[in-house]
Order: structure tokens, then C-alpha cells, then sequence
């Protein structure tokens, strides 16, 4: 997953399915009865237009957008045994003191249907081909859109066992080698396909806030630990440059303030074995922690994926917001240890609605720059059923040339923009105005008036930057 001529592009796994697709899965999750080989006709069809708008968007890594799985994790219910518990309950520590924003996650439609038994026997496979047959799709869905490398993402051991809590074994650490062991087939199944392994991990981050909330660090680092371990266990027979890793605090519309900063953790994400990382840095929570590659160097041999598109917001990212988000990570981190990537999946549970496909047409032609020469957002692979294969056309292949990277180098932020602080971090607000004193060197940044929506949430913010008050209207 290395190129030294250019910035190759990826995504994390999920997109948004076909509607009527949609709807034959949550039939099948609500036990209603469903025509398989018309299910599995569907899911092909889908696949193969997914891996076709991929390409055509200028990805470079593709996958199958996860069309045959109800969600990333809750799919090994169809392939494994063991789980036939009770159902599991996940306690956002952000979502406690904001109960319209708790309503809007837990009444999503995409977590509506979604089932988590725990697991109250022995873990076994129960259905040895299910892998084999997604990447049989993918890969000749990836032949016929003319796509030379491809992913496929599997749910690993920690965040099967974040999903279906243990009912069964003597202890966590048994319950996730466990899982471990039934789910080396799959990964040794799509390795074998000659594509990458993607690990899904958002146990490594989001647990923190949900089951380890009362924990302490040290002892959710000891919990971390073990889910690497695991982890290392199931895919000791898989060699690092096959597999990669995605780690997470959520997909979900939720503050995030009680997310664990990515360097308590990062430590123990190098110890994992995959060669590649896909992590968040786009959203506004961890869009400031590229500054941690000041210090931290990137283990050789490794390779960094930074999410530069946030995949929970209908605003189409400027091309060169874009740019600049690659930019910071090359200039630390070495240009060919970066892939451009997103900060997770866009429709991790099937029906889930958190952007809006329908808008996508509009959105792509406002970012296609100059003529659709220069690095678009790649959010267009987001384009459901009914869009014209030329709304694809414009560039979103994120290879940012080298004038552009130079010329990013230098850029600044304008100055004083009415961005809305809300719940992100304090020091992403002081480095927001510590650019906007360095554009203006002629106002000394201790005569900023911050200027911002008026939430509620703001005011706990200013007073730790020491700055003059002003609310602005809510437009």
C-alpha cells in the first residue's frame, strides 16, 4: 500500500446500498421471508456498481462497499455460532447529558433492526464459504471496473466482543481469543483472494467511552492490550503487508468530548500487526491530533491512512482543505508512507442515515475545481442509484500534485472564520486562531475576538483561551 509516484486513495469499507436493497436486508433482519437467490442476485448487481463508481471516482483500493452485511460487525451472526444470549447495551458516556442527540443514534434506522445476542456457547464457524463468495464477487466485480487492488473489511475479535458481550467463557481475554480462533478462517480467506485484510477496530477507541467508561486508563490499556494480542493471534499466518486497520471512536452523530485522545493509545496501536493504520483526522474531535507526528515517529515498514473526508456530514470538503490534510501528514510522516483515506464508513449499518446519497449531485459539482483537474472530494463514491455515470466524472483521486502540496504548505486559514467551536477540542479552537494571527501579523493574536455561534456548549470553551466574547446569530 505504498507509492512513491503519488498518493494512492482508499476508503474504509461501507457505502450507501441500493434502496430496495435496503429493504431486503432489514426484511431478512426482522425474520421476514426473503427469496435468497434473488438476495444474492441484488447483492452482486450492487457490487459491481459500487466497484465501478469507485474506479471511476479515481479510488485506487476498492471493496464492495459491504453490500452483502447488515453492518460491519453484527454480520457474523450469519456465519458464526455461539451467540444466542441476551442482547447488549451500549452506554455512550457523551451521549448521557444530550438526550435528543441519544434519541437521534438509538432511533436511526440503520441500529433500529440491529441485533446483538450475547454469547452463551461454544464460538464455531457455521458457514466455511460466505467469505469465499464475497471475494469471489469482489474480485470479479474488481476485474470488470478495471480496479488492480482491493480490500475487504472483517470484524475483529475486540469489537465481535464490544458487539456481543460473554456470557460463556471463564474470562474476557478467553471470549476474545476465542473469537480470535473462529475468525481466522475469514481473514485467511480473504488474504487468500489477493486482497487486503482491513481489521475493523473501533473497540481500540469507542470502547473507552462506552463499556470502559468507569475504567481507568491503565486499565483500559490493559483491556486494549489483550484485543491486540487477539488480534495478532488470529492473523499470525497472514503477512503485514496484506493486512491493514481501522480504529475509531464511533460512527455516530454524538459530541465525541469523551473520546480517548489518540496519543493515551497509540503506543499500543504500533503493536498490532497489520501494516497499515486507518485512522480519523478529519472530524472536528481528532482533526488536531496530525500534531502528535511531531513527536511520534511512524514505525518503519508502517503505512498511515488518515481519514482526510468526514463521512458524517453533508458538507462537501474544498479540494484544498483536502490537500491540506494530506499535506500535514506527508510533511511528518514521508509522502510514501501516506494513503489518502476517510475517517470511517458511510453507512455502517444498513439503512443508516447519516448522509444524505440523494444530495450527492449537487455536492460533486460545486467541488469539482478547476475543470475537474484538481482533487476533488471523493465523497462522490457516495452517489446512490439514479445518478448518471458522468456525474462521476469529476476527479476525486486525492493525487495532489506537487505544486499544489508545496503551495498548501504555506496557506493559512483565513482569519477569524465563522466556524462553530461547539464540542470540538480547546486546543483545536487556540490553533484555529493561532493560524488566523499568524495571516495576520499585523493583529496580535491576544486581540482576536472569537467569533461563533452561539451554543451552549461554546462557553465552556472560551474562558480556557482567554479571549474577549462575542456571540454571533446562528445562521
Amino acid at each position: 500500500m505504498q507509492s512513491v509516484d503519488r498518493f494512492l486513495t482508499t476508503h474504509t469499507g461501507s457505502l450507501p446500498r441500493p434502496d430496495d436493497l435496503i429493504e431486503m436486508v432489514i426484511a431478512t433482519q426482522r425474520g421476514d421471508d426473503v427469496d435468497p437467490t434473488a438476495l444474492e442476485d441484488r447483492i452482486t448487481s450492487a457490487v459491481f456498481e459500487s466497484t465501478r463508481r469507485q474506479v471511476e471516482a479515481g479510488v485506487d483500493i476498492v471493496n464492495d462497499g459491504e453490500m452483502s452485511k447488515p453492518s460491519y460487525a453484527t454480520y457474523v451472526l450469519q456465519r458464526l455460532t455461539g451467540f444466542g444470549g441476551s442482547s447488549n447495551s451500549f452506554p455512550f458516556a457523551d451521549l448521557k447529558e444530550f438526550p435528543r442527540a441519544a434519541a437521534r443514534v438509538t432511533g436511526d434506522p440503520g441500529r433500529k433492526y440491529r441485533k446483538t445476542p450475547g454469547c452463551n456457547a461454544p464460538i464455531a464457524v457455521s458457514d466455511f464459504d460466505a467469505a469465499k463468495r464475497d471475494m469471489d464477487r469482489l474480485g470479479a466485480a474488481a476485474r470488470d471496473a478495471g480496479a488492480t487492488q482491493m480490500f475487504t473489511a472483517a470484524a475483529s475479535p475486540g469489537v465481535i466482543s464490544f458487539f456481543f458481550k460473554n456470557e460463556y467463557y471463564p474470562s474476557h481475554e478467553a471470549y476474545v481469543f476465542a473469537i480470535a480462533d473462529a475468525m481466522r478462517h475469514e481473514y485467511e480467506a480473504i488474504a487468500a483472494s489477493g486482497a487486503y485484510v482491513q481489521l475493523d477496530c473501533p473497540d481500540l477507541a469507542m470502547g473507552r467511552h462506552v463499556h470502559y467508561q468507569d475504567a481507568s486508563l491503565a486499565d483500559f490499556r490493559k483491556v486494549f492490550q489483550i484485543h491486540i494480542e487477539a488480534l495478532n493471534h488470529a492473523v499470525r499466518n497472514i503477512p503485514p503487508e496484506r493486512l491493514r486497520m481501522h480504529m475509531c471512536w464511533g460512527n455516530y452523530p454524538g459530541p465525541h468530548h469523551c473520546d480517548v485522545p489518540l496519543a493515551d493509545v497509540i503506543d499500543l496501536m504500533w503493536k498490532a500487526k497489520p501494516h497499515a493504520y486507518l485512522i480519523e483526522a478529519a472530524n472536528p474531535r481528532h482533526a488536531h491530533e496530525w500534531k502528535i507526528f511531531e513527536e511520534v515517529k511512524l514505525p518503519d515498514g508502517k503505512v498511515l491512512v488518515p481519514g482526510v473526508i468526514e463521512c458524517q456530514s453533508n458538507y462537501i470538503e474544498h479540494p484544498e482543505v483536502v490537500a491540506q490534510r494530506i499535506d500535514r501528514y506527508a510533511n511528518l510522516c514521508g509522502r510514501e508512507n501516506i494513503v489518502a483515506g476517510v475517517d470511517c464508513g458511510f453507512s455502517i449499518h444498513v439503512g443508516m442515515g447519516g448522509v444524505d446519497p440523494t444530495s450527492t449531485r449537487r455536492h460533486l459539482r460545486q467541488a469539482q475545481g478547476d475543470g475537474g483537474r484538481r482533487p476533488a472530494c471523493i465523497k462522490e463514491i457516495l452517489a446512490e442509484g439514479g445518478l448518471e455515470p458522468d456525474t462521476y466524472s469529476a476527479t476525486s483521486r486525492l493525487t495532489c500534485r506537487p505544486r499544489m502540496i508545496a503551495e498548501s504548505a504555506s496557506r493559512m486559514s483565513s482569519a477569524f472564520e465563522n466556524r462553530r467551536i461547539g464540542r470540538d477540542r480547546p486546543v483545536m479552537g487556540a490553533e484555529r486562531l493561532k493560524r488566523s494571527g499568524k495571516a495576520w501579523r499585523s493583529q496580535p493574536r491576544q486581540d482576536a475576538i472569537l467569533v461563533c455561534s452561539g451554543n451552549a456548549a461554546t462557553a465552556d470553551h472560551i474562558p480556557r483561551l482567554g479571549l474577549p466574547r462575542f456571540f454571533g446569530s446562528r445562521s
